[in-house]
């Protein structure tokens, strides 16, 4: 809406992306204080060092993760811009990203239920590993489902929401072929998705940090 239609271009895609995370963000603080999960004062309260200890030791390896992740992500949009001097590839490579990442939604929602689920069946009294690793293995099951299902939507409907994206013929003929392997790689691919994404989780779950470093 703010690219084409309001002619902002590519400030409209970075308007866009800043107020949908201000929003975002605004919606999470209210939900959190509605069903009175945290309050102002916690929030504005700086956390006491045994705290920060324990948040840095558990996060370090996602942290790891997402570092890995970005690097990749900077890498690949660099490549992206030197592939012509028209930026028709660009712009191709920008909507079969877009389209990659709306299964990652849905995705990303079985994957916070992984980072309760599994941590707390490994810590529940009669529980333990037995019972953290079933709940592992059905979110795994949930997600090779759920990620089948959406590569065959995406499959089946990719070419008629490139338009969608991108009112441009050429830019939208650029990415027919990376959006037909941006949906097979639903299923198991890029570690925000599917499988791989759950598995990563999972780790996180069960306190395997160097593992998931390692696999980062």
């Amino acid at each position: 809406l703010l690219m084409f239609p309001a002619g902002l271009g590519i400030a409209g895609a970075a308007v866009a992306t800043s107020v949908s995370q201000i929003a975002a963000c605004l919606i999470y603080v209210w939900l959190l204080l509605r069903r009175r999960l945290v309050r102002w004062s916690s929030m504005l309260r700086m956390p006491s060092r045994a705290s920060l200890n324990t948040l840095a030791k558990g996060g370090v390896a996602v942290q790891i993760r997402a570092i890995a992740l970005n690097v990749a992500f900077v890498a690949v949009t660099r490549s992206t811009q030197r592939l012509d001097a028209t930026g028709t590839g660009a712009a191709a490579h920008a909507v079969a990203m877009q389209l990659w990442q709306l299964g990652g939604v849905i995705l990303f929602a079985v994957s916070t239920v992984a980072s309760i689920v599994v941590p707390a069946e490994l810590n529940r009294e009669g529980a333990g590993k037995r019972a953290a690793r079933a709940a592992a293995s059905r979110l795994l099951a949930i997600g090779l489902l759920l990620g089948s299902a959406l590569a065959a939507v995406q499959l089946a409907s990719s070419f008629a929401l490139l338009g969608v994206f991108s009112p441009l013929p050429e830019v939208q003929a650029a990415a027919k072929v990376p959006s037909v392997i941006g949906s097979l790689l639903q299923v198991t691919a890029a570690d925000s998705m599917g499988i791989l994404f759950l598995l990563a989780i999972c780790l996180v779950g069960h306190s395997r940090k160097r593992l998931l470093r390692s696999c980062s």
